[in-house]
């Protein structure tokens, strides 16, 4: 829950340290280059939206 709250990313139920993490969807597109300098690629959706983001862990 710390890591949710410090660094907005968020994890799956069988998350393990090292694995990549989610973006939530509140986080803007223009913030993301600053909050996640390592990159972030989107989930393709069938609807084509991007709201589905994964980067690596932040420590």
């Amino acid at each position: 829950m710390q890591l949710t709250d410090k660094r907005k990313v968020a994890t799956p139920a069988d998350w393990m340290p090292g694995d990549t993490c989610m973006v939530q969807p509140t986080v803007p597109e223009d913030q993301l280059a600053t909050l996640f300098p390592t990159g972030v690629s989107s989930v393709a959706l069938p609807s084509g939206k991007k709201y589905l983001r994964k980067t690596e862990c932040p420590k």
